[in-house]
């Protein structure tokens, strides 16, 4: 569509969309987000192209949120790629350290009690929990929107075969070579020689 319909809708209806109803669980506006992104993986797997066996999500910070809920929760993938993962560890800030984008609790020493809670249902670490499948991770430790630490804490309990690749350099962006071994990795797990290229877009 017209990118003026965007526009108005970043300033509009989706303004601080991350924070809506943070205070209900039933009501958060990443309900419908989470829901919709398994809802996408539904329709691929109807797709007569679809081999009936590999099916990966990938993305990179909010769309490395989504890959770790739809891996956690949607039985018919078989593998996830991520890169710098967002809303990880988001009540880190609580006890000291740096969390996750978007931040919810930063400089806050006495937060919203229903906010901390509802925050757990929507945490990317309590869906990286429930992988089981081959994960690949990888981010950088000059991130400032997505620590370091907030992608270790999901990192750390994958139950899957999983592969960690560091690019310490990076912040919340990715180097060519970070972009060939994603790109490699998800090949192998396509189990396609001679794959046709992916789309070097940057869309999160």
């Amino acid at each position: 569509m017209p990118q003026q319909v965007y526009d108005d809708l970043l300033h509009g209806a989706l303004n601080g969309y991350w924070e809506t109803n943070l205070d209900n669980r039933d009501q958060m506006a990443y309900k419908r987000i989470f829901i919709g992104a398994l809802r996408a993986v539904d329709y691929l797997t109807q797709l007569p192209e679809w081999n009936g066996r590999e099916l990966g999500v990938t993305g990179a910070s909010q769309g490395g949120m989504l890959s770790l809920v739809c891996g956690a929760l949607h039985p018919a993938v078989t593998f996830v790629g991520v890169v710098h993962p967002a809303m990880c560890d988001l009540t880190a800030s609580l006890h000291g350290k740096a969390c996750g984008w978007p931040h919810y609790f930063y400089g806050q020493k006495q937060p919203d009690a229903k906010k901390v809670a509802t925050s757990g249902y929507y945490d990317g670490v309590n869906f990286a929990r429930r992988l089981t499948i081959p994960c690949w991770f990888s981010f950088g430790y000059n991130d400032e929107v997505v620590p370091p630490n907030s992608a270790y804490a999901a990192y750390n309990v994958t139950q899957g075969l999983r592969t960690l690749k560091l690019y310490p350099a990076t912040g919340h962006f990715w180097f060519q070579e970070q972009w060939e071994e994603w790109r490699e990795w998800l090949r192998k797990q396509l189990k396609k020689p001679h794959p046709q290229p992916l789309s070097k877009g940057k869309g999160e």
